[in-house]
């Protein structure tokens, strides 16, 4: 069982995938998030209550990291819309106020990450903000707000109005509350600790093998290659080359 970010380099993260694939050992990592069930249960109530198609993610906050704790929403994203990133455009940039040592970085910034069919995830944390981040999931009639314990309020707009004005571009607020609480179903991060331990177990991780996990590291360290080097990176980020050799200070 591998906490996040599995590996401090894409390069890293490719061979402990291709290490164990080889010696057949079983690698988890823990991605609380996708252990939660939360997608899953977003899929199933959105289907109930005609939310249309999730369209984007937005997370917004203070001092949380686009690697320490953005790494579980891109994750996220990457599994609601059932495909990685294509490409990431960034101002991340690190600081040495990392909690965990004082060789490490808090990432800061703005991040992008483009998705097929016009589909974003969007992550802005601030490092001079002590305010906790928010995550938004925009579908076509309808918002979800959730925060890190994945406490979650659904809003839907009026859909007479939508009937009468179908078309995308007549928008209006989604102001009907329709559900607020935690989604039938959706782990704590304790009970998301024991499935991951769980997966770990099985001959062949089910919900985040290291595969899945590796993914993440690429789409983040994208980000801070992005923030640095002032330029849209296309994604994943493959050996060999500089950007997956090199490795990063991020926990």
């Amino acid at each position: 069982l591998c906490e996040k970010p599995m590996a401090s380099s894409v390069r890293a993260a490719e061979e402990m995938a291709q290490i164990a694939a080889r010696k057949k050992v079983s690698v988890a990592v823990n991605h609380y998030i996708r252990y939660s069930g939360v997608v899953r249960a977003m899929e199933q109530f959105s289907k109930e209550h005609d939310m249309g198609e999730p369209t984007s993610v937005v997370v917004d906050g203070g001092a949380a990291c686009l690697v320490t704790n953005g790494i579980h929403w891109i994750d996220f994203a990457t599994e609601l819309f059932r495909v990685p990133p294509g490409r990431v455009v960034s101002t991340a940039r690190g600081e040495p106020i990392n909690p965990r040592a004082d060789d490490l970085r808090f990432y800061g910034g703005s991040a992008i990450w483009s998705f097929e069919g016009g589909r974003e995830a969007v992550m802005t944390l601030n490092n001079h903000s002590s305010v906790a981040l928010t995550a938004r999931i925009y579908y076509r009639n309808a918002v979800i707000e959730m925060d890190a314990d994945l406490n979650t309020r659904i809003r839907r707009r009026d859909m007479k109005a939508v009937e009468k004005f179908p078309k995308v571009t007549r928008t209006g607020q989604a102001l009907e509350q329709i559900f607020e609480g935690r989604l039938p179903g959706v782990l704590t991060k304790e009970e998301c600790l024991g499935a991951a331990q769980v997966d770990a177990l099985e001959k062949i991780p089910r919900i985040c093998p290291a595969e899945t996990a590796a993914t993440s590291v690429s789409s983040c360290i994208g980000a801070l290659v992005s923030g640095r080097e002032g330029k849209a990176i296309d994604l994943p980020i493959r050996s060999p080359g500089p950007w997956a050799e090199e490795a990063w200070p991020i926990s």
